[in-house]
């Protein structure tokens, strides 16, 4: 696997990415491009928060997830499963905490602020918007 992240940098900088110590790549397999959130180091957190993404357009996140979440955070009505869901990656969307969980047991489900997720979706959402990678999949 070749890495290409460093040719793209995203356009300013989200700490909440260091809280949970990821980070997004471009990378090259078998002369295919794909998107990932890579993460840095091991936690269950970080695992379900990578996993959410693969399989997933960036359009679900701007038209549905975004807009559902902030709903939420604004104390109006919202759909808790309109969290969609990657590959095998559940979100539960709450006023305040969401919940992670995987179809896999050997990961626990993760609760995480609502505002955690919804600052992670806008880096990404920015990161792939202002690099023009919209059209690649992400694995």
């Amino acid at each position: 696997m070749i890495k290409l992240s460093h040719i793209f940098k995203r356009k300013k900088h989200y700490p909440i990415l260091d809280k949970y110590d990821i980070e997004f790549k471009l990378l090259k397999e078998s002369g295919e491009k794909y998107l990932h959130v890579h993460i840095k180091s091991m936690t269950d957190a970080n695992f379900l928060i990578s996993g959410y993404f693969v399989y997933m357009g960036v359009e679900i996140f701007q038209d549905d997830i975004l807009p559902n979440i902030n709903r939420a955070l604004n104390g109006d009505p919202f759909d808790e499963n309109g969290g969609q869901s990657g590959i095998d990656i559940f979100l539960t969307i709450g006023a305040s905490t969401s919940l992670l969980e995987s179809a896999n047991a050997m990961h626990k489900p993760v609760i995480i602020p609502t505002q955690d997720i919804k600052e992670i979706i806008e880096a990404w959402v920015d990161w792939v918007v202002s690099n023009k990678l919209e059209n690649l999949p992400s694995l």
